[in-house]
């Protein structure tokens, strides 16, 4: 049981990670991109944007379910509800990397579709 455990700190330290890494990306390519192009290219991607969105909501709903577990049930180090946390927590992470992945795509040059 300690090696899955083991397995989910991995995962949400590489997820973490790669939240950092795609916010990076976003942030140099917001600083040398002029603001009109940036906004040209969220809206051409809008519809992509809206259905990363809508996922991360939906991810928003484990979020949720690993407070209640972590604030209201407050389960021992080793129990079952502790694994159902970070199994929330890791879809919910994995739904906002997809949606920031989204966003690059969108303001990045190679995002750009039929150009």
């Amino acid at each position: 049981m300690d090696n899955i455990f083991f397995i989910f700190d991995a995962i949400d330290f590489i997820v973490r990670l790669m939240i950092v890494v795609i916010f990076f990306f976003i942030a140099s390519t917001m600083k040398k991109t002029d603001p009109d192009v940036i906004r040209s290219r969220l809206f051409l991607e809008y519809d992509q944007i809206i259905k990363a969105f809508n996922m991360m909501f939906v991810g928003s709903i484990f979020f949720f379910i690993a407070a209640v577990i972590e604030y209201l049930i407050n389960p021992t180090p080793g129990d079952d509800m502790v694994l159902i946390m970070k199994i929330s927590l890791t879809v919910f992470q994995i739904t906002v990397i997809y949606f920031i992945f989204i966003l690059n795509t969108a303001i990045s040059a190679v995002g750009r579709r039929g150009m």
